[in-house]
C-alpha cells in the first residue's frame, strides 16, 4: 500500500514539475514575446519621433529650427454628415471639397485630411465642433533665413523607411546627433478598432530629443558674403561662385557660400545638382592662387629667396615639347621671386617649380594636404588623388608651379593657404563650434592642429611677398585703407577634352587680413563656365530643328510611354508598320535630347564638346539636305523626373503624337518623385509616389485630341483612372472580357511562346519561336492594337510578327552559354514587375534543370527600395535554385531574406568583386537569367563571361566605344 502511495506521489510530483517548467518557459523565457503578441491584439506599436535639434550661428541666430504644426485627421465612421463636413473643411482649410469628401468616403477609422496646419487654423477647425475630427502634433523643419547658407546646412527629407533624415551639409553629417533617438508607444484600440489611448511602456520609450548645433559661422559675415557674391556674379556675368572664410588660428569656418543655391525648405523644387556644396566637393584647377604654396615650399627648402632672380623669365619656355607662356604674354627678364608673385609670372613659377624638383614638390603637396580630405564636418567632401611619381612628366612639374594640371577643392586650398597666415601651422576646418544637448549642456569642440607644412619664418617671408602682390601687383584692387592685406589673384582655364578652353575660366582670389594679426583667410571663386546655359540653349536649338524636320515630312507620330516595355513595344510596332510603310523609330532614344536627335538622324556616340559642335552645325544641314521621307515616327517617351526637361510636359513640347500608348505605370525612377511626398507611412508614400508618376505619364494620353487614338491598358488601374479621354480609345485587358483586345491565355516552353486572344469576339493565336515572359503578351497585343489603328488587319499583324519577331538587345534574348547552359539575357534594365515575369518563366520552362539567376540592384526606387527588393527576394526563392546577387541594394535587402529562408546564394557589392566568381557559379545544363538595372551595374558584362560563342557579344545591349569607356570606369 505504501509502495503504491509513493508511486502516485512520484507521479504527481513529476507532473507538477513539468507544469512548473512549462509555466517558467511561458512566463519567464517567452514573456516579452507573448507580451508583444498580446499588444498586437488590442493595439499597435507607434513611433514617437523625437524633436530634431536646432542649428544656430555663433551669434545666437537660429538658421534651422522646428515649427510646431498639426495633422488634421478624421474618423469616417463617426462623421455622419460627410457632405456638410467636407463643405465646412473646404472653406476653413482652403482645399478642394472633392479631395476631403474622397477621404471621408473611405471605410476606415482614420484618414489624414491636411498636414502642416498652424495653431490659428487648428483653432478655427476646433471652433466648428465637428465630431470625428482630431489633431496630431508634428514638428516641421523651418529655415528662418530661407536659402541663406543652404549648401552649408543641407536639408531634411525622408529616408527609404519614411522617417526624417538629414541630407547633405550639416543636416547630413550630424544627422544622428540632430535627430535624437526614436521612441515607441502602444496605441490602444477599442472593440471597433478605433484608437482611444497611447501608452508609453517605460521612460526610455519616450526616446531622446536631438542635440542642437552651435556653429562657428557668423550670421552677419555669412549674410554679407552671400550679398557680395551675388553682386559679383551679376556684375561679371559669371555662371556661379563660391566664398569660404576661415579663422586661420582655429580652423573655424566663419562663412561658406555657394551660388546658385536653393531653399532647403522647398528642396524638391530644385535640381539635385544645387544640393551639392561645391566648396568642399567640386574639383578645379586653382591657377595662380596655387602659386603661394609652391613659392613658400621653395623658400622653406632655402633653395630660393624673395630676392633670387629668375634666369628664364625673358620669354616663353619649352618644356617636354610644350611651349609655355605667361598669362598675358608679357615677360620680365631677371625678375626676383618677389616680382614673380607680384606679376603672377607663369615662367617665373616654372623656374621655381624646376628648382624645387619633383620629389620635393610631391613632398610639399602632401604636407599641405593636397589630394586628401581636410576633415571638415560637412557631408560630401571629396579630394582628387595625386598621381604617383612615376606618372609625372617634366611638363607636369612645370605647370603645377602655376596651378594648372592639378585638381583640388576650394576647401583644400583654403586650408593649405591658411598655414601662411598662421605661422606655418594648418588647422582642421570646422563648421560646428559646440553641441548643446536637450538638457542645455554645452560641449565645446576644440581646435585641432593637422600639420605644419612650413616654418614660421617661411610663413612670415611669404606673407610679405603676398602683401607686395596686393600693394603693387595684379591684386592691388584688394587693398583696404587702414589695413594690410596679403593675397593672390588667380585665373585658370577649364580643361576640356585634353586642352584648355580660353572661353571657360575660373577667376579667384585668396588672401588674409589684417596681416599683423590675421583674423580671417578668404577664398573667392567665380565660375564663368557656361555649361548649363549652353545645355538650355541646345535643348531649344534641337527642338526647333526637329520640329522643322517633322513639318517637312508630316509623318503620323506614335508616342509610347510607360514604366517598362516601351522599347519592346516600339520595336514590335515598327516591325509591323515597316511591312508597308517607311518608319523611323526611337531605338532607345527616349529623352529630351535623344528624341530630336533621332528625328534629325544625327548619331552621337559621346556627349563631349566636339559632339555638341557637330550637332550645332549638323542640325541645320540635316533640315536642308536630308529628304529621306518617313511615313511614321514612333517615339519612345521616357520620363525620369517630375521636373523639366526630363518630364512628359517637356517631351510633349518636342512632339505631339496622334496615336498614344501607355504600357503600364509603377514605381520606376521613384527616387526623383520621393521628395515631393510628405507622408511618413510607407504604404501612403508608395501610393502618393505612384499617383505623381501616373500624373506625369498620363499627360501623354490626355494630350491626344478627338481625332487621335489612345491605346489603353485596362488592367493598370492608374491608366484606367485617366478616363475620360478626349480621343478615341482602343482597350486591352486580360481580366475584362469586354475589352477590344482580350488576352485569353499564354503557353511557354524553352522553344516557343503561344498567345491566345480575342478581338471583337473573334479568337486568334500567335506563336513566337522563342520563350518569353508572360508580360510580353501585352507588348505583342499593344503592337497589334496600334497597327490596327494604322489600318492593318489583326491577321496581317500576326503573320508579320510570326515571320519577323525579334526584341531589342538585353530584353530576354536567348544565347547558348558555357557548360551547355542557356542564357536568358535581360540585362538592359530591371524593376520589380519585369523581373518577376522573367523569374516565373525560368520556373515554368526549367522544371528539370537547375535555375540560376545573376541579378543586380533595381535602382532609382527611393524610399520604397527596401520593400521592392524584399518582394523580389520572395520571387527568387519561389522560382530559382541559386542566385548571384550584385550591388549594394541586393546585398543589403535581398541577401538577408534569402539567408533567413536557407536559399543558396552569393552576394557581392560590385561587379568587380563578382567577376571572377560568375563562371564558377554555373553548372552543366543550367538555365541562367541575367537581369539588373543599367546604372553602374551593366550586367551585360556577366553575359559576356558566360557566352559559349564570343561572337555573340555583338548582339548584347550597350555596344560601342562610348559604353566601353563607361564600363571601364564602373566597378
Amino acid at each position: 500500500m505504501i509502495f503504491r502511495i509513493r508511486i502516485v506521489l512520484v507521479f504527481f510530483t513529476l507532473i507538477f514539475g513539468v507544469i512548473l517548467i512549462r509555466l517558467f518557459y511561458w512566463q519567464i523565457v517567452k514573456a516579452d514575446e507573448l507580451f508583444k503578441l498580446g499588444q498586437t491584439q488590442y493595439g499597435d506599436s507607434i513611433k514617437i519621433e523625437p524633436v530634431r535639434g536646432e542649428i544656430e550661428t555663433s551669434d545666437g541666430f537660429p538658421i534651422a529650427a522646428n515649427k510646431i504644426s498639426y495633422l488634421l485627421y478624421g474618423n469616417p465612421k463617426e462623421i455622419r454628415d460627410k457632405e456638410g463636413t467636407s463643405r465646412i473643411l473646404s472653406r476653413v482649410l482652403g482645399t478642394s471639397e472633392a479631395s476631403i469628401s474622397a477621404q471621408l468616403s473611405q471605410d476606415l477609422f482614420w484618414v489624414p485630411l491636411k498636414r502642416g496646419i498652424d495653431a490659428q487654423l487648428k483653432k478655427e477647425v476646433e471652433e466648428e465642433k465637428i465630431r470625428g475630427l482630431g489633431f496630431e502634433q508634428e514638428f516641421e523643419r523651418y529655415y528662418p533665413e530661407a536659402s541663406m547658407a543652404a549648401n552649408l546646412l543641407g536639408f531634411v527629407g525622408k529616408d527609404e523607411y519614411g522617417s526624417s533624415k538629414g541630407y547633405s551639409g550639416l543636416e547630413g553629417y550630424y544627422d544622428r546627433l540632430l535627430r535624437g533617438k526614436e521612441g515607441t508607444a502602444l496605441q490602444i484600440h477599442d472593440a471597433l478598432g478605433r484608437p482611444i489611448l497611447a501608452r508609453v511602456d517605460n521612460e526610455r520609450s519616450f526616446g531622446t530629443d536631438g542635440s542642437s548645433l552651435i556653429l562657428n559661422v557668423n550670421r552677419g559675415i555669412q549674410f554679407l558674403a552671400e550679398k557680395r557674391l551675388k553682386e559679383g556674379i551679376e556684375r561679371y556675368g559669371a555662371s556661379g561662385g563660391m566664398v569660404g572664410i576661415m579663422d586661420p588660428k582655429t580652423g573655424n569656418i566663419l562663412a561658406m557660400v555657394n551660388f546658385p543655391s536653393y531653399d532647403p525648405k522647398k528642396y524638391s523644387e530644385y535640381e539635385e545638382d544645387l544640393y551639392k556644396n561645391t566648396f568642399i566637393s567640386s574639383l578645379y584647377e586653382p591657377g595662380s592662387t596655387f602659386k603661394p604654396l609652391v613659392m613658400s615650399s621653395v623658400f622653406n627648402e632655402k633653395l630660393l629667396k624673395p630676392t633670387s632672380k629668375c634666369s628664364i623669365c625673358s620669354g616663353p619656355v619649352s618644356v617636354g615639347g610644350y611651349e609655355l607662356h605667361t598669362w598675358n604674354d608679357k615677360y620680365y627678364p631677371n625678375s626676383t621671386m618677389l616680382e614673380v608673385i607680384q606679376h603672377s609670372d607663369n615662367i617665373g613659377m616654372v623656374f621655381a617649380a624646376k628648382t624645387l624638383g619633383l620629389e620635393r614638390m610631391l613632398k610639399y603637396i602632401d604636407r599641405f594636404g593636397i589630394g586628401k580630405t581636410t576633415g571638415i564636418d560637412l557631408e560630401g567632401e571629396t579630394a582628387a588623388n595625386i598621381k604617383p611619381k612615376e606618372l609625372w612628366y617634366e611638363v607636369d612639374l612645370a605647370t603645377t608651379g602655376f596651378g594648372q594640371g592639378i585638381s583640388i577643392t576650394p576647401i583644400e586650398l583654403l586650408s593649405a593657404f591658411s598655414s601662411i597666415a598662421n605661422s606655418g601651422t594648418m588647422m582642421e576646418p570646422h563648421v560646428v563650434g559646440a553641441v548643446r544637448d536637450k538638457n542645455g549642456k554645452i560641449s565645446r569642440i576644440n581646435p585641432k592642429e593637422i600639420g605644419k607644412p612650413i616654418s614660421s619664418a617661411t610663413a612670415k617671408v611669404m606673407t610679405q611677398v603676398l602683401v607686395n602682390a596686393v600693394n603693387k601687383g595684379e591684386a592691388n584692387w584688394a587693398r583696404i585703407k587702414g589695413y594690410k592685406v596679403a593675397g593672390k589673384t588667380g585665373t585658370a582655364s577649364i580643361p576640356v577634352e585634353g586642352h584648355y578652353d580660353p572661353n571657360k575660366t575660373i577667376a579667384s582670389f585668396i588672401g588674409f587680413a589684417p596681416v599683423d594679426d590675421p583674423r580671417f583667410v578668404m577664398l573667392v571663386v567665380l565660375d564663368k563656365h557656361m555649361k548649363k546655359i549652353l545645355a538650355r540653349f541646345y535643348l531649344v536649338y534641337l527642338r526647333i530643328f526637329a520640329k522643322i524636320q517633322l513639318r517637312k515630312f508630316n509623318p503620323l507620330i506614335i508616342g509610347v510611354g510607360g514604366a517598362s516595355g516601351k522599347s519592346s513595344a516600339v520595336h514590335l510596332i515598327s516591325l509591323i508598320l515597316n511591312d508597308k510603310y517607311k518608319v523611323k523609330q526611337g531605338k532607345g532614344k527616349n529623352s529630351e535630347t535623344g528624341i530630336p536627335l533621332n528625328i534629325l538622324n544625327i548619331n552621337i556616340e559621346n556627349y563631349n564638346l566636339f559632339s555638341w559642335l557637330k550637332i550645332f552645325f549638323e542640325a541645320p544641314l540635316k533640315v536642308l539636305a536630308d529628304w529621306n521621307k518617313f511615313d511614321y515616327f514612333i517615339a519612345e517617351m521616357g520620363i525620369d523626373s517630375p521636373k523639366p526637361p526630363k518630364n512628359m510636359t517637356y517631351l510633349l513640347k518636342i512632339i505631339r503624337p496622334k496615336i498614344a500608348l501607355l504600357t503600364n505605370i509603377y514605381h520606376e525612377h521613384s527616387v526623383y518623385f520621393d521628395p515631393l511626398v510628405k507622408s511618413e507611412k510607407e504604404n501612403e508614400r508608395k501610393k502618393e509616389i505612384i499617383q505623381l508618376i501616373a500624373e506625369q505619364e498620363g499627360m501623354l494620353l490626355k494630350s491626344i485630341d478627338e481625332s487621335g487614338i489612345s491605346v489603353v491598358n485596362l488592367d493598370d488601374p492608374h491608366i484606367a483612372d485617366l478616363a475620360p479621354l478626349k480621343s478615341k480609345i482602343v482597350t486591352i485587358s486580360e481580366k475584362d472580357k469586354n475589352a477590344d483586345f482580350f488576352i485569353e491565355s499564354t503557353q511557354v516552353s524553352e522553344s516557343y511562346f503561344i498567345l491566345n486572344f480575342v478581338f471583337l469576339k473573334e479568337k486568334y493565336q500567335i506563336k513566337i519561336s522563342s520563350p518569353l515572359p508572360r508580360h510580353y503578351a501585352s507588348s505583342i497585343i499593344f503592337s497589334i492594337a496600334v497597327a490596327f489603328s494604322c489600318g492593318f488587319s489583326v491577321r496581317q499583324s500576326i503573320l508579320i510578327l510570326e515571320r519577323n519577331f525579334s526584341l531589342p538587345p538585353g530584353r530576354f534574348s536567348v544565347f547558348k552559354g558555357i557548360k551547355n547552359s542557356t542564357i536568358f539575357d535581360s540585362s538592359y534594365n530591371s524593376s520589380l514587375e519585369p523581373a518577376k515575369g522573367a523569374l516565373e518563366v525560368m520556373s515554368e520552362i526549367g522544371k528539370n534543370r537547375r535555375k540560376t539567376g545573376i541579378l543586380g540592384d533595381m535602382r532609382e526606387l527611393g524610399s520604397i527600395s527596401k520593400i521592392q527588393h524584399e518582394l523580389l527576394a520572395k520571387e527568387i526563392i519561389k522560382n530559382l535554385d541559386f542566385a548571384v546577387l550584385i550591388g549594394p541594394l541586393m546585398k543589403q535587402f535581398v541577401a538577408p531574406v534569402l539567408e533567413k529562408e536557407g536559399f543558396k546564394f552569393e552576394a557581392f557589392e560590385t561587379f568587380k568583386e563578382a567577376k571572377d566568381k560568375i563562371e564558377g557559379s554555373v553548372k552543366k545544363d543550367d538555365l541562367i537569367l541575367v537581369k539588373g538595372s543599367q546604372n553602374t551595374l551593366f550586367l551585360e558584362r556577366a553575359v559576356e563571361i558566360l557566352l559559349d560563342d564570343r561572337n555573340d557579344r555583338n548582339k548584347l545591349c550597350r555596344r560601342g566605344n562610348y559604353w566601353d569607356n563607361i564600363r571601364r570606369k564602373t566597378r
